[in-house]
């Protein structure tokens, strides 16, 4: 899957490929120079399917896929690769369009023309009236709730899609387009003889979208102490509601983790911040961002690395210390708790630290303590480590 470009600027639906962008490409698989990952898949995921063979000829025009049936009776489908596992509410209210042709029209079967499905192996189906000649035609499919009918789970062992079932609320498009897995294509048309199908330009076609910030920069950083800051900045925002936080552990689910309002409709300047006070592993962070009608728009993903120390570090800085210290603990391990103690070994200060493997930082006051030499040890999943310092009056 590519993205054709609609004014000058190319920007991705589900996020921002680049800061400071104002226009808006579409989706569009037009095998122009391979099969883009497309296959296809039985109507049941159990049942065979030909395969799809990529011909740079022949399409409408340039490259394109097509199948030849192994046998009567079987019902088959195009089915999308990964490039279109994505995130595509930016394109609610669009279309859905795309090329077919076959090499024989008789004896139609009536089956469900599209198929979306969700990551959860739900689905949504839509059916119209549409089939192909022998000459290349367009099929245009509304990307609104409109005509489709949610089916619940596919599975291997689940009731196939079969267009019964409840018809599609707003929220249920929206979920599905949130989190597609897979886009099947009705690729069998006559069932009782052997054909030939044909599958051209697959692509979402709409009116741009009008974006409603204007990146300048979106980055994040490791705090220690397992905190993440968050930092963006945008040139202009047009109805900017408020942006959502997302974060995730594999780039392909996210969880909201906050909010932050955003400043309307400016021409200015504006810098915006995050705390993520839960970054124990490495992740990954995005923006929604919606306006007053709730369009959504995303920002570019960052991905976060937690900075971990190669050897463990303890120490006490300033040493010698007055009122106010710093006690830094770097640990490639877990570390459990810090005790602070005289040079006898008598406790005076425990803390217990939910501390995974990185940086931890926390001030000491020791404007209370006699001048002298103490002991700070931290407890780990390998042992102790301490270090010595001076409080001197």
């Amino acid at each position: 899957m590519h993205y054709r470009l609609i004014y000058n600027k190319l920007v991705l639906g589900f996020a921002l490929s680049a800061l400071s962008l104002a226009a808006f490409g579409q989706p569009v698989s037009d095998f122009s120079a391979s099969a883009e990952s497309w296959g296809t898949v039985g109507k049941c995921p159990s049942e065979s399917s030909p395969g799809a063979t990529w011909s740079a000829t022949g399409g409408n025009p340039g490259g394109m896929i097509y199948e030849t049936d192994e046998a009567t009776g079987i019902v088959y489908w195009n089915g999308s690769g990964s490039e279109w596992k994505a995130d595509l509410t930016a394109y609610y209210g669009c279309n859905f369009s795309y090329d077919q042709k076959t090499d024989n029209i008789a004896f139609g079967v009536s089956e469900y023309d599209i198929l979306l499905v969700r990551g959860d192996d739900h689905v949504l189906s839509y059916n119209t009236p549409y089939t192909p000649g022998l000459s290349w035609s367009t099929n245009v499919i509304p990307l609104s709730e409109t005509g489709w009918i949610y089916e619940g789970l596919f599975t291997s062992d689940a009731t196939c899609p079969n267009l019964v079932g409840t018809a599609a609320t707003y929220a249920d498009m929206i979920s599905f387009l949130a989190d597609i897995k897979r886009i099947r294509i009705r690729a069998e048309f006559a069932g009782l003889v052997y054909e030939t199908n044909y599958l051209d330009n697959v692509e979402i076609i709409c009116d741009p979208i009008p974006l409603a910030v204007e990146f300048t920069q979106f980055n994040a950083y490791d705090l220690g102490n397992g905190k993440a800051q968050l930092d963006w900045s945008t040139a202009s925002e047009s109805e900017n509601k408020y942006f959502q936080v997302e974060k995730s552990l594999d780039g392909e689910l996210f969880d909201s983790i906050g909010a932050v309002y955003g400043n309307g409709t400016t021409n200015y300047p504006n810098d915006y911040g995050f705390t993520d006070n839960t970054f124990t592993q490495n992740a990954y962070y995005r923006l929604r961002m919606f306006n007053y009608d709730n369009v959504v728009q995303f920002s570019n993903t960052v991905y976060l690395t937690r900075q971990t120390p190669a050897v463990a570090t303890l120490r006490v800085d300033p040493n010698p210390a007055t009122d106010l210290a710093q006690l830094m603990i770097g640990e490639p391990g877990v570390v459990y708790q810090w005790e602070l103690m005289d040079l006898s070994g008598n406790r005076i200060y425990s803390a217990p630290i939910d501390m995974y493997p990185g940086w931890y930082a926390t001030q000491l006051d020791v404007s209370e303590l006699s001048t002298g030499m103490y002991i700070v040890r931290i407890s780990t999943d390998h042992g102790f480590m301490i270090t010595r310092f001076q409080v001197v009056r």
